[in-house]
């Protein structure tokens, strides 16, 4: 299951948008202008916000198959035999053990720093999908909403000129819109909480990764190709 399958049956499993029923009555005298649809801006991630267990649990399987397309002793090697060696080592002759086992298997600095551009990659394209469950996530529970309310408000305006007739029927309509309005409130509130978490997630794969890049470039002298 990728990213996106596994996060539309993690996160939005229960929050799939409900079909709701149109007005009774549409003015047909005015056409219906249509409400852009917004792109969702990315967060500025709270030191409070929490990793995602399912979120992490999804990225790792992605660096996993990455992997799987990496024959021989590349950057996840390297991390492996780092967690094998003594603590009590400074981290300038750790990396320098690990190496000297790199080499044996026939690895460089360069080529550990080339395989871990291509899991930032992975990152990166992961990313991209995540971004495009959102985005599909805001226009259905979200946009289409701020669509009803605004053919809704065309309804009280057309009704308000019946008023004498319609008032029963104009204040169901106002109901109706409330309902509308208060299920944006919390389909935002999800969206933005789903999507803070993923970039707290995100946020400390690309950090670790970014920082070993620089270790390896620092300690070993490869060079950053990417």
């Amino acid at each position: 299951m990728n990213l996106k399958d596994s996060l539309l049956h993690l996160v939005f499993e229960e929050d799939k948008p409900k079909e709701t029923p149109p007005p009774d009555q549409t003015p047909s005298a005015q056409p219906t202008s249509i409400i852009p649809t917004p792109q969702l801006r990315l967060p500025n991630i709270s030191s409070s916000t929490q990793i995602d267990t399912n979120i992490e649990q999804t990225l790792n399987e992605a660096l996993i198959s990455e992997k799987k397309n990496n024959a021989g002793f590349d950057y996840f090697n390297l991390k492996d035999v780092l967690k094998t060696l003594p603590t009590t080592m400074d981290e300038k002759t750790r990396y320098e053990a690990a190496n000297a086992m790199a080499a044996t298997m026939n690895a460089t600095p360069d080529s550990l720093i080339s395989s871990a551009n291509k899991y930032l990659t992975t990152l990166q394209n992961e990313e991209q999908s995540f971004k495009e469950i959102l985005q599909q996530q805001y226009e259905q529970t979200v946009t289409a909403k701020e669509k009803e309310i605004q053919t809704i408000d065309e309804v009280i305006k057309s009704k308000s000129e019946e008023i004498t007739r319609l008032t029963t029927e104009i204040s169901e309509c106002q109901k109706q819109k409330q309902l509308f309005s208060d299920s944006i409130v919390d389909e935002k509130g999800k969206i933005e909480k789903t999507q803070n978490a993923f970039y707290a997630t995100y946020t400390s794969f690309l950090n670790k990764i970014q920082d070993d890049i620089k270790k390896i470039s620092l300690y070993l002298g490869g060079t950053n190709a990417n």
